[in-house]
């Protein structure tokens, strides 16, 4: 990559690694019966392979794939309390299975000299964005009659990306450069059904990356 002393061009591949977190949170009929606001973490990973140019003026120009996925465990979510003799009610669960993001971008943004072999990269992402939630819902009874699936999920939704990245480099060599970013990553998904509603959202925020020259 260039940088203001040199003003060359240059031209590579990055690759990153990083964390990815999010909450689920779940709200319900409210009432004597059944009521429910309830939500819990979800964590996973992230990775983004991009192509990134930057020519004399020290302008950054690329694109590409980033995509990150959150899981959770399986959670109370709900009860419900039976006022009928012999009934003792039962417990509402929902387990997340995935919740994922993946993003097609072109980015756009500036390479500034911190020193000699290090620089900053600010740019900004924008594409289309992709998200798709997984989630099972169940229900199981408080005197052991069992556990029922009341429903598996697999939605899915689409819409444009915008994401700010702040990538701090460190050139090894001629071949090869080393760092780690910074990301303002998020997306989220929600349904609601009438009586209850689902919500996902999740962000990658700090990420290890590798350059190719």
């Amino acid at each position: 990559f260039s940088s203001l002393a040199l003003c060359e061009e240059k031209q590579g591949i990055r690759v990153s690694l990083g964390s990815a977190e999010g909450t689920f949170s779940f709200v319900g009929r409210t009432g004597a019966s059944l009521s429910g606001d309830f939500g819990n973490d979800l964590s996973g990973e992230a990775f983004s392979v991009s192509y990134i140019k930057t020519d004399e003026n020290n302008n950054i120009f690329g694109g590409g794939f980033s995509s990150y996925t959150v899981s959770g465990p399986r959670t109370k979510i709900a009860y419900y309390v039976s006022s009928r003799v012999g009934s003792s009610g039962y417990d509402i669960f929902v387990t997340v299975k995935e919740f994922s993001t993946r993003v097609w971008f072109g980015l756009i943004g500036f390479n500034v000299e911190i020193y000699d072999k290090a620089s900053f990269q600010p740019n900004i992402r924008v594409g289309s964005k992709s998200v798709n939630a997984q989630w099972t819902h169940e229900f199981e009874w408080k005197n052991d009659l069992g556990l029922i699936t009341l429903g598996e999920y697999n939605e899915s939704s689409s819409g444009i990306s915008f994401d700010i990245d702040l990538p701090f480099v460190y050139k090894i060599n001629e071949s090869f450069g080393v760092g780690a970013n910074l990301c303002v990553c998020n997306s989220n998904y929600e349904l609601n059904t009438g009586a209850e509603s689902y919500k996902f959202v999740s962000s990658n925020i700090f990420n290890i990356l590798v350059d190719f020259y």
